[in-house]
């Protein structure tokens, strides 16, 4: 009987500590039968240093990041899956950054392994408009589909990047892991009018974006205080160097090297009934970089409300 007992409770540790991993904010998967909507947005601090052979050049990108609505779904017990767009608004000083980012759909799954979870998912993303960057000396605007060295440039092919998480209890809380890289990444078509060179151009000329795959390589610890999940994950984003071909136009754009981040990401859930409200907080400095680049640096203050139903 003791020993029926002893394994009940052992099995009852298990299961509780198994639930307490699930419900961790930086691995979120809504519950089955259940739909998540999050409206979401971020306001950015960035600044970047480049190398243009002996000039060198500095710019500030700030403006409101990835203003938009979420949905996700929980298939059965252990699958989700959903999409995302958003609108971007950014100063470049001097120029701008704005309009649709590519739309995002993804699928997600986990499995319980002894008192940890294993999640995995993958995520495509494809543009809704053609990318465009108007030049005019110093100054440029650009759309989401060109993008920005700070989030990544050429965003206008199709990207396919499979993730995988693994987290389990520690101490009063939850620690974890993810890894996700695109393993997908096809060139970018661009539109380039302006002032290129001293040569006004009169109508578009198309070039080509080729690479540009991003990585993200994150670790978490969360706990919760009553109901309110406090977290801090340590990032490193990473992405493949870009090369900009305009050639047929007679046109020489400067590559941009490989680029590493490390960053920490400070977040919390507020719960109010089926409604959450999650601000979080994101500062990364440059950890490497090609000779091109001097400097990158990006703080964001991000907003989220979730309603689950």
């Amino acid at each position: 009987m003791r020993r029926f007992q002893a394994l009940t409770l052992i099995a009852g540790l298990c299961i509780g500590a198994a639930a307490q991993a699930q419900v961790s904010e930086f691995m979120h998967t809504p519950a089955m039968g259940t739909n998540d909507i999050t409206v979401h947005g971020g306001y950015a601090l960035g600044t970047t240093g480049r190398n243009f052979g002996n000039i060198a050049s500095e710019s500030d990108i700030n403006g409101v990041r990835e203003l938009g609505v979420g949905w996700m779904y929980g298939y059965g017990e252990v699958w989700s899956f959903g999409g995302d767009i958003a609108y971007s608004n950014l100063d470049t000083d001097p120029g701008k950054s704005d309009g649709l980012e590519p739309i995002r759909l993804f699928g997600a799954g986990r499995r319980q392994v002894g008192t940890g979870t294993i999640f995995y998912g993958l995520r495509a993303q494809f543009a809704v408009v053609n990318a465009k960057l108007d030049v005019n000396g110093a100054s440029s605007e650009s759309n989401r589909t060109y993008g920005d060295i700070l989030s990544n440039i050429g965003e206008g092919g199709f990207e396919l990047a499979p993730w995988i998480g693994w987290q389990m209890p520690a101490g009063p809380g939850v620690f974890g892991a993810r890894v996700s890289y695109e393993v997908v990444n096809t060139d970018t078509d661009v539109k380039l009018r302006g002032v290129v060179g001293g040569v006004n151009s009169t109508v578009d000329v198309t070039g080509s974006i080729k690479g540009g795959s991003e990585g993200q390589a994150a670790v978490f610890y969360e706990f919760n205080v009553g109901d309110m999940p406090l977290g801090a994950a340590l990032t490193y984003d990473f992405y493949s160097k870009i090369e900009q071909d305009f050639e047929n136009a007679g046109i020489i754009a400067s590559d941009i090297g490989a680029r590493s981040l490390i960053g920490v990401n400070l977040y919390t859930r507020l719960n109010f009934g089926g409604f959450g409200f999650i601000p979080s907080l994101v500062w990364r400095e440059k950890v490497s970089s090609g000779n091109d680049i001097d400097k990158l640096s990006d703080v964001r203050l991000n907003l989220a409300g979730r309603f689950s139903f």
